[in-house]
């Protein structure tokens, strides 16, 4: 309630030690019927930042506003969104080359097909650079729960979760993206053939272009997470996903994943351990990314 009208989102500096707070916060959205929600932030090369949220008002949309280095804000609300005709859900954002920016969110309707996922450059300010793009191939049913990782040269991937034409399963899929955000290859489906349901994908990538993506499944047997892990080219590095949690028992999900130096993932989730009342937090650190050798 940081507007007074329901969810507002506020912004604050830390210093790059993260020992301290840098100033007050800010209050980021300037317009506030309905709540403001589910934001993500990323540093922009011109020094300042770029924050999107979905605004939860009658427009359905998907909100950005443009801050500088010192946490003032240089344009108001903009939407990034242009097809408004259903609900719009679950940003993301990252930096383009020159200032710019790359948003992506999941869209109800716009594909003709339940949700797809759908994205939206920005040239240096809040300058849209051609129309919205749509990110997948395969329209049928949804294909929602994106996510994005970029390279510095605006190259990169995009993830999300496929919803399969009988429903009865999800799978975790990505498509790789040009420097001008156009499909370069096919859309690959990364998690295992036997997958019931895979949820929450999300995807890291190292400056040259080696990624990761992390993903909670369903295997009829529990929830756990599962990793896969990519060359430059799409070639995958292993035959199969590999498991992440390595404790068994009970759940793990709602994983996340960051690129270490020296291609080297780093992956947080949560699990349930029997026993135990409450969830926890667990960290691993995969092994450096290589090509396979014989």
């Amino acid at each position: 309630y940081g507007d007074d009208a329901g969810w507002g989102l506020k912004s604050r500096q830390i210093s790059a030690d993260g020992s301290q707070a840098l100033g007050d916060e800010v209050l980021v959205n300037d317009e506030s019927a309905g709540n403001q929600e589910t934001p993500d932030v990323v540093g922009l090369t011109g020094g300042g930042y770029v924050v999107v949220w979905h605004a939860g008002n009658a427009t359905k949309e998907i909100a950005l506003r443009l801050f500088d280095a010192d946490m003032n804000p240089t344009t108001g609300t903009v939407q990034a969104n242009s097809f408004d005709a259903s609900s719009q859900q679950a940003p993301n954002v990252d930096a383009l080359p020159d200032n710019g920016f790359l948003v992506t969110w999941d869209s109800a309707g716009a594909d003709g097909s339940g949700w797809g996922y759908y994205g939206q450059r920005f040239l240096d300010g809040v300058v849209k650079d051609g129309p919205e793009l749509s990110l997948t191939t395969n329209f049928t049913q949804n294909q929602e729960q994106g996510h994005l990782a970029l390279k510095p040269d605006g190259s990169g991937v995009v993830v999300w979760r496929s919803n399969h034409a009988d429903k009865k399963f999800h799978t975790a899929n990505f498509q790789r993206l040009t420097s001008l955000s156009l499909k370069s290859g096919d859309e690959t489906r990364a998690s295992a053939q036997n997958t019931f349901h895979a949820e929450n994908p999300r995807v890291a990538m190292s400056p040259d272009g080696w990624f990761t993506l992390v993903w909670a499944e369903s295997d009829g047997d529990g929830t756990g997470v599962f990793s896969r892990s990519y060359m430059p080219t799409g070639a995958s590095l292993t035959a199969e996903p590999v498991r992440v949690n390595q404790i068994l028992e009970g759940p793990a999900e709602r994983a996340d994943v960051i690129m270490l130096p020296g291609r080297r993932p780093a992956v947080v989730f949560q699990s349930l351990i029997p026993g135990k009342p409450l969830w926890d937090v667990y960290l691993r650190i995969l092994p450096p990314l290589a090509a396979p050798s014989n």
